[in-house]
């Protein structure tokens, strides 16, 4: 395989990586469990973690589950900003940061929330991992390089910092044997794969 071709690789696993923590972390919608366990075979088994719990569950339990943990009044914030070290933070600097990347590469969110939702930070980075492998395919070497350093800022400064915290947080709060349980423990998974990848 040549590098271009491992390049291309790595780009379209990386997507497929992503787009299946957004359907993860987003609102349970109908036909989720289906989109995730398709996506799951190429990009979701690498963290080692076993997803059963969620997709074998009913779907209303999936949402009350998700409602309770995550909803509005639940105790398991879905934005990276709730998960800043010393706690309280100006979320402003924050948002309108992670809003200019958007900006910058024409992104409107498929679901509803703020900029720093974990769903749509993920959302974000499968486009930016798509946006490398078009690039790629056509030569252009400028824009690889452009997605790319995007996508590395991005999960340094807004996704790498926090994700972890977010899964311990919600392993937490999760019942025993629950769908958002095997949710946390592959979250935390992905979060010490992908810190161990960064340090390497």
């Amino acid at each position: 395989m040549s590098g271009a071709d491992r390049g291309l690789t790595g780009d379209l696993r990386r997507a497929g990586r992503y787009r299946f923590l957004h359907l993860l972390l987003g609102p349970p919608a109908p036909g989720r469990r289906v989109r995730l366990w398709e996506l799951g075979r190429e990009a979701g088994g690498e963290e080692g973690e076993s997803l059963d719990p969620l997709l074998a569950a009913e779907d209303e339990a999936v949402v009350e589950e998700a409602f309770r943990l995550l909803g509005p009044a639940g105790p398991v914030p879905v934005t990276a900003s709730d998960y800043v070290e010393d706690g309280y933070a100006d979320k402003g600097p924050i948002l309108g940061d992670i809003a200019g990347f958007y900006r910058a590469f024409g992104f409107s969110p498929g679901i509803p929330g703020t900029p720093d939702h974990f769903a749509i930070l993920f959302e974000f980075l499968s486009l930016l991992a798509l946006k490398q492998a078009w690039a790629r395919q056509e030569g252009d070497r400028e824009q690889v390089s452009v997605a790319r350093r995007a996508e590395e800022d991005l999960l340094a400064e807004h996704v790498h910092p926090f994700l972890a915290r977010f899964a311990r947080r919600l392993e937490s709060f999760a019942p025993p044997g629950g769908a958002y349980l095997a949710v946390a423990r592959y979250v935390a998974a992905f979060a010490e794969r992908a810190g161990g990848e960064r340090t390497a």
